[in-house]
């Protein structure tokens, strides 16, 4: 039985909550929004709601600022589809500031969950809060996770098989650590970070990994042990206090957005992921399949990449879960403390933070904190039932994951 299976029988409640949460966080534009998600206006069609303008030189742009005052509600289409709910968490009304729950502003508009700072509606908030926390922490524990599980189980691949490298495997090593903090450092300080220099930066670690491992044998070889290397890297990081270098990271990348702040805590976490993909594949390097696949003259790349790198990502899983978990925490203390979105980001953090402003509005600290409440403790009882399935298994019973 597979794991999505096994997950809905026996944690039925828990598969629950992980889909409702999911959605939430991918449907969350067509729940609530004040734009069309899909529209056609005079003969054009647009897709509104994945762009924060609309697209320059078209009627509806020229029109949505000349007759409507910026609001797409104020214009006729041709066809239009809207959210379910006509609430954005960016739209600003100053005469609706800190409505309690189920108060009607002036215009006559309920809010379900009240309002916080600037007249900010707090249930289109609280959905968009969700979306962006559990966009960035798995944002941040996805980069930790395939570099640290790539450079922990590579370093006790090396180790335990190959004490002696070529010079060609040695500097594409060195080269991908090279990229990942050369990278890492651009990324954080570019003020317009794009999806496809992160994916560039990803694509290039993995090809240079696949080249160390594909030259490995190559004459003439040098003494080498990675595996020294990341285990200093980790025994640094360990006595570097986390919050205080990711508070120091922070301050050196001003108004520090979404992916900014996932890098940061990506390089915070790699470390941990290293240790564990590195334990992990030092306990699969002595099976018995290894060694013939060793002595049946099998490419080092062959096993690295084809037997033991696929076998250890399960047993990560349960270690990325918990991470997501502490990354969100992680977010949402910097933010409620201002240190780590811009304040006019929405996430959980900042809805928090604004209620620093008013300390009766209750309800502005109650309702994000239980949604972040709920998002924890998924994330930690899925990392929870993965480590006992996985332990199952191990003997002998419990999760399959091929």
């Amino acid at each position: 039985m597979n794991a999505y299976s096994l997950l809905r029988k026996q944690r039925a409640g828990l598969f629950l909550s992980l889909h409702l949460l999911m959605g939430l966080a991918v449907l969350a534009i067509w729940i609530t929004g004040s734009k069309p998600l899909l529209c056609k206006y005079q003969g054009e069609w647009h897709v509104p709601a994945l762009h924060d303008q609309a697209r320059s030189g078209t009627r509806l742009a020229f029109d949505l600022v000349a007759t409507a005052d910026s609001d797409y509600r104020n214009l006729t289409f041709d066809l239009a589809v809207w959210p379910l709910f006509g609430r954005d968490p960016h739209v600003l009304k100053p005469e609706a500031s800190w409505l309690r729950p189920l108060e009607k502003d002036p215009s006559g508009n309920i809010y379900w969950l009240g309002s916080y700072e600037l007249g900010r509606d707090l249930f289109a908030a609280c959905i968009y809060g969700l979306r962006r926390s559990a966009l960035l922490g798995l944002l941040a524990m996805g980069i930790a996770g395939v570099f640290g599980g790539i450079v922990g189980s590579f370093a006790a691949f090396q180790s335990h098989r190959h004490g002696r490298i070529s010079w060609m495997s040695a500097a594409a090593v060195g080269a991908m650590l090279w990229v990942v903090l050369a990278e890492g450092l651009h990324l954080t300080q570019s003020k317009n970070v794009s999806w496809a220099g992160l994916a560039r930066m990803v694509a290039v670690v993995l090809s240079l990994a696949w080249l160390a491992v594909k030259t490995w044998d190559r004459r003439p070889k040098i003494h080498f042990s990675l595996d020294r290397l990341s285990l200093a890297y980790v025994e640094i990081m360990k006595s570097i206090p986390g919050l205080l270098l990711l508070l120091l990271l922070v301050q050196m990348v001003p108004d520090a957005g979404t992916v900014d702040i996932a890098l940061m805590v990506a390089f915070l976490y790699s470390p941990v992921v290293i240790k564990y993909s590195r334990s992990f594949a030092t306990r699969r390097l002595p099976e018995p399949h290894i060694d013939a696949l060793q002595a049946l003259g099998a490419s080092p790349a062959r096993i690295y990449f084809r037997h033991l790198l696929p076998r250890i990502w399960p047993d990560l899983i349960p270690v990325l879960a918990f991470g997501v978990a502490q990354v969100v925490l992680l977010e949402a203390s910097l933010s409620f403390l201002g240190l780590g979105l811009d304040l006019d980001t929405v996430s959980l953090g900042t809805i928090m933070h604004a209620a620093r402003s008013n300390p009766a509005a209750w309800w502005a600290i109650v309702f994000p904190g239980a949604l972040l409440f709920w998002l924890v403790y998924s994330l930690n009882a899925l990392g929870d039932w993965f480590s006992q399935s996985r332990s199952l298994s191990h003997r002998g019973g419990g999760l399959k994951t091929r």
